[in-house]
């Protein structure tokens, strides 16, 4: 019997990170997410994708963790800003809107029907139909 070839594990491999969709500082992860649950974009500008999402949607799940990310990059004063901690989700819809206070169960359903979900359900679906045009 002839000996195995030897290999040499990818970066990504390595570190569970999908190489084919992460940036420089944009790292793209494959995790065992919560039931339900495609993919998350975290406040340390990472996303983290299920390790079970099939390929032909991590795209698409990508250009809308990433539409997150760029909402919860901005400041409290810009409108779209979006951000979250362990108890809360904060949300400002324009420049003359309070920041709102959403409990954390709120982001946890990823329902369309939320004000940072619709602004990144309109950039995934924007990138779904010109896939399929």
């Amino acid at each position: 019997m002839g000996k195995k070839p030897f290999y040499l594990k990818t970066k990504g491999e390595l570190f569970g990170i999908d190489e084919r969709f992460s940036t420089y500082n944009r790292p793209v992860f494959i995790e065992d997410l919560d039931d339900g649950v495609k993919a998350e974009a975290r406040n340390n500008n990472t996303i983290a994708l299920d390790k079970d999402l099939p390929e032909e949607q991590k795209e698409e799940a990508v250009v809308h963790e990433d539409e997150h990310l760029k909402n919860m990059s901005k400041t409290p004063d810009q409108p779209g800003f979006h951000w979250y901690d362990d108890n809360k989700v904060y949300y400002k819809e324009d420049t003359k809107s309070p920041i709102k206070e959403y409990p954390i169960e709120d982001m946890m359903d990823g329902g369309r029907d939320k004000p940072w979900e619709k602004i990144a359900y309109h950039a995934s679906d924007k990138f779904k139909q010109s896939k399929h045009a």
